[in-house]
């Protein structure tokens, strides 16, 4: 999926952007110094990582945005990722957003979850 937004996105549309990409093909002892040189350089606008990756490093509070283009089925493991830029030292507002294709399985998905966490919610309200 980072492949396709590194090559469609940033190659046609955002030739402009300063970026860079942290996913499963970069090796463990580069992660930390692409992690630091992210949050040091304030002219690289974007960091692309997969979740798997990106739950796994360390803070991220030099982003103050999350957007999720790959969904886990475990909602832990997304609120991981977002929890890396919500870290102590982080000044800003960080605001997250969730692309998600129409009519697809993750689509269901998506609204069965916000379905049941909407369902826990006024289940607990109405025990207070």
């Amino acid at each position: 999926m980072l492949d396709i937004v590194e090559k469609d996105l940033f190659g046609v549309h955002m030739p402009n952007v300063t970026h860079m990409m942290l996913d499963g093909t970069v090796e463990a002892t580069r992660r930390q110094s692409i992690i630091t040189r992210f949050s040091a350089d304030p002219t690289i606008e974007c960091l692309s990582q997969t979740t798997h990756v990106g739950r796994l490093g360390p803070d991220l509070t030099g982003a103050d945005t999350v957007m999720f283009l790959e969904h886990e089925w475990n909602p832990t493991k997304d609120l991981q990722s977002m929890d890396l830029a919500h870290r102590l030292g982080q000044k800003r507002t960080v605001n997250v957003y969730r692309l998600i294709t129409h009519r697809t399985l993750e689509e269901n998905y998506e609204y069965s979850k916000n379905q049941d966490a909407y369902r826990k919610c006024c289940c607990e309200s109405r025990e207070r």
